[in-house]
């Protein structure tokens, strides 16, 4: 066969084949990308990068008009792999509701994701020198301020979501979870705290549960968790457990979970937000709307 021969015979082969595939439209499938903003924060007073994931509305699994929130920090790290479990878990089963997913965005993590200024590093020494990310730490307030203030607002302006929200984070997103639960309990109906960074400036978030003294105005969860990061993690979370069960808070509702065989803390989310998300919503509605 002569290598005209062949290139014309390969070319009807492909011709073939090709008649027998079917070309997927990707809008079609479940590889739904989140909507990327540039939103100017005047509590900030900068710019913030902020991810908006917005459910499919043609599944035979959604029917609803408004949907819940997920408030989900460490976006660039979280994103992807939550936004995967929820899409796949709603659109395709009705196993989670669908919900509209916000991912925050850091320019600086350590500034927004702690409650205080502390230069005392997990190993409990201090940090003094110049290249120490400690240093900025502490600007968490302002940070929860631009989302109650700032981007809240913008969302239910633009998407009209239901009542219930998440506010969900890892480590010292975790941290700030439970700060604004103790703190401002009334920003979100439900807060997700995936082994949190409690030995923040000499157990700060504990001290603030031990002097918590009044329940809340209306219904809480909070889901909390650690994995084997060691004695000092487990042992946080075991104080925060015990004392807000002491407590007998009758709004809120605690569920941890300990994962002592999981690989440690930067996989734990791929878990432990699954089991959060499970926890907090039945197959249809947020488990606090029909209690």
């Amino acid at each position: 066969m002569t290598t005209l021969r062949l290139m014309c015979f390969c070319t009807l082969l492909l011709r073939s084949l090709m008649g027998q595939c079917q070309v997927i439209d990707s809008s079609e499938t479940n590889l739904a990308k989140a909507k990327v903003l540039t939103f100017f924060s005047s509590e900030l007073n900068e710019n913030r990068k902020i991810f908006i994931y917005y459910p499919r509305t043609d599944s035979q699994y959604i029917s609803q008009t408004s949907y819940p929130v997920l408030y989900l920090m460490d976006a660039e790290e979280q994103l992807g792999m939550v936004m995967s479990q929820v899409i796949y878990l709603s659109e395709s089963y009705s196993i989670l509701p669908p919900m509209i997913i916000v991912g925050l965005g850091n320019i600086d993590r350590t500034k927004d994701l702690t409650p205080t200024h502390s230069i005392t590093g997990n190993n409990g020494k201090d940090d003094t020198s110049m290249a120490a990310t400690l240093r900025t730490s502490g600007n968490g307030e302002k940070f929860l301020g631009f989302i109650r203030t700032e981007l809240m607002p913008y969302i239910q302006k633009q998407y009209k979501p239901s009542p219930f929200s998440v506010f969900c984070g890892h480590s010292l997103g975790g941290l700030m979870s439970v700060y604004a639960l103790l703190k401002h309990p009334d920003m979100f109906s439900a807060y997700v705290a995936i082994s949190p960074s409690l030995w923040w400036d000499e157990q700060y978030t504990l001290r603030l549960a031990d002097k918590l003294a009044v329940d809340f105005k209306s219904k809480k969860l909070l889901f909390i968790s650690d994995g084997s990061e060691g004695a000092q993690f487990h042992k946080d979370l075991l104080h925060l457990d015990s004392t807000l069960r002491r407590k007998n808070l009758s709004n809120l509702e605690v569920k941890y979970i300990h994962y002592p065989n999981e690989p440690p803390h930067p996989a734990e989310p791929v878990k432990a937000t699954y089991d959060a998300l499970r926890y907090m919503f039945n197959p249809v509605y947020p488990r606090s709307l029909i209690h």
